[in-house]
């Protein structure tokens, strides 16, 4: 027996979860509902069994088109249960034909009298279940071959004689099921869909709207449960999602898988961009770089050029100074020169002089010498004016001395 499905719902979020079972159950009629927005507009309601049935079959564009705004290519489905394709077409129109020769009952409102009506094209005669399997419908794998095993035996098991057809899709992501009931006279099948006759017993026991919708929801509880039952739990499924999404309708859940894989794209787009952008960020900032080291290089070298020529007119102006400098110290070396000869002259001149002046005072003292010899020999002399006569001749011959050293002096 498996665990109640509760208890699943009670193990802790950080744990591992086996993948959730997915299955879902819808009723349709022969013609279908459109729905209207606020506005008026007319939207997509629900489809009409002809639409379920080109779908399950792939047999028109409006069958696969869901498949196209993917980019998956169409594959012919698998029959598991029931008549082919073309069988499966013939046994609708004659449905339609045994629905419309069906009536049912109808109380007039005024007068409260129950009368027979013909049973309304609007009225569902179709219910089709839609089971998903979390991985790709592969033949090799022994738990999905199991799995569509169990599901088809549950098929068989519920519904009997009023299952008609069970059909694989093999052109998706996920290996599913389609499988379409009805009963044989094409009477309304609202009766076997878990829901709607859950909600229909409460009204019948005078349930207020809101105690119909719980009893509507809890119709759809027992019927997944039954179904992991049966299913879920042999096939190692969970009961419940680790993070339950929101149900919506099937064109809805196209159009979010579409809102999905464009935000996907616009993300993919705006990360290539990114990458693009710091790859042209990298190269703007090598190249900023590669400049920057060129501008230092030119700017080291106008500073090597600038202390060049600055050195250069140093050096210049100092071979000038030096060559001043070098002539101003011949022409001082020159004067130097000319003093030391000027002095050395100057010293000639003097010791010229020094020796003159000697020579002058050796003649002088030669002459007095001579004077007094004189002198001695004139006080020697015979008389007096031989005496006088020497006398003026020796001062005669001491003035002509003496005016001619004076001379030379």
């Amino acid at each position: 027996m498996p665990p109640p499905p509760v208890l699943t719902s009670l193990l802790p979020r950080d744990e591992y979860r086996p993948p959730a079972q997915f299955v879902r159950v819808h009723i349709y009629a022969i013609q279908g509902v459109a729905s209207r927005a606020k506005s008026g507009a007319v939207q997509q309601g629900k489809p009409a069994i002809a639409d379920i049935l080109n779908e399950a079959l792939r047999a028109s564009a409006t069958g696969y088109r869901h498949l196209i705004a993917q980019g998956l290519r169409p594959q012919q489905p698998r029959i598991l249960h029931g008549p082919q394709p073309q069988e499966l077409w013939a046994w609708y129109e004659a449905h339609k034909q045994r629905a419309a020769r069906n009536t049912v009952p109808y109380v007039v409102k005024k007068t409260g009298r129950v009368t027979q009506r013909r049973q309304d094209v609007r009225v569902p005669t179709v219910l089709a279940e839609v089971m998903s399997y979390p991985g790709p419908p592969d033949d090799r794998d022994a738990k999905y071959v199991e799995w569509r095993a169990l599901c088809v035996a549950r098929l068989r098991r519920i519904y009997g004689d009023m299952l008609v057809s069970v059909i694989e899709h093999t052109d998706e992501a996920h290996g599913h099921l389609h499988a379409l009931v009805a009963h044989p006279d094409g009477s309304p099948v609202r009766a076997l869909h878990p829901g709607h006759s859950a909600a229909d017993r409460s009204k019948a026991e005078g349930g207020a709207p809101k105690e119909q919708q719980a009893s509507y929801r809890a119709g759809l509880k027992e019927f997944q449960s039954d179904f992991y039952s049966l299913v879920g739990f042999p096939a190692g499924l969970a009961r419940l999602s680790a993070k339950p999404k929101a149900r919506v309708s099937y064109q809805q859940a196209q159009a979010n898988r579409q809102a999905e894989r464009e935000y996907a794209d616009r993300v993919a787009a705006l990360l290539k961009r990114e990458k693009q952008f710091e790859e042209e960020q990298a190269q703007f900032t090598a190249m900023l770089l590669a400049r920057a080291q060129e501008i230092e290089a030119e700017g080291q070298n106008m500073m090597q050029r600038a202390f060049q020529r600055a050195a250069e007119k140093v050096e210049a102006q100092n071979a000038k100074r030096a060559a001043e400098l070098n002539a101003e110290a011949e022409r001082l070396a020159s004067w130097q020169a000319r003093l030391d000869e000027t002095e050395a002259l100057h010293r000639r001149e003097k010791d010229g002089f020094a020796a003159l002046t000697e020579h002058v005072r050796v003649r002088l003292r030669d002459a007095d010498r001579r004077y007094a010899l004189l002198l001695e020999a004139i006080s020697v002399a015979v008389d007096l004016q031989t005496y006088q006569h020497i006398l003026g001749a020796a001062e005669g011959v001491s003035a002509s001395l003496k005016s001619s050293v004076l001379g030379k002096l």
